[in-house]
């Protein structure tokens, strides 16, 4: 019987270093020899992870009111912002994340779904900011929490490659 976390291992590894990485993963974490865990990794985990995310990358955006007290959360150098009004709505990227476990992780981490688009205005208390700084830097999760104390609401978004749009 396998854990929920060998298989998360597993999945990882199969995503960062391809199947030989996952059948080597297996093969440590169970002992089995090169058939079993091919096998085991044909039935317990995706053949193309990539397959059913198409996006490139996913971002998460805060949109809020301008005060001075956040400037350093922001895109630019504080002095870029001295002539702004308080309350001016600003829209802020905060995060991205480009491989597919990332992506994966960044949306559970928000406690969203990729493919839930009602869900993409992120609910503040769903969010587990211990496991995001697994994979963010303890600033960024800081300054996250700081926004949303300002009053900001974050957005996630999964960037695709639409078919016949021009960057694509």
């Amino acid at each position: 019987m396998t854990s929920d976390l060998e298989k998360e291992r597993w999945l990882q590894a199969l995503e960062t270093g391809g199947r030989i990485a996952a059948v080597a993963a297996i093969r440590r974490d169970l002992g089995v020899g090169l058939r079993e865990a091919t096998d085991i990794l044909n039935r317990n985990l995706p053949a193309e992870p990539e397959a059913e995310e198409p996006f490139i990358e996913c971002s998460v955006f805060a949109l809020g009111p301008y005060h001075p007290d956040i400037a350093d959360c922001l895109e630019y150098s504080e002095e870029r912002y001295a002539s702004v009004p308080e309350g001016t709505p600003m829209l802020v990227w905060v995060l991205c994340a480009y491989r597919p476990s990332g992506r994966r992780a960044l949306a559970k981490n928000l406690g969203i779904d990729v493919w839930d688009f009602n869900a993409h205005a992120i609910d503040p208390q769903s969010i587990n900011k211990a496991a995001l700084e697994t994979d963010f830097s303890k600033r960024e999760v800081e300054e996250i929490g700081r926004l949303l104390d300002a009053g900001f609401e974050l957005f996630f978004c999964p960037n695709s490659q639409k078919e016949g749009a021009p960057w694509a």
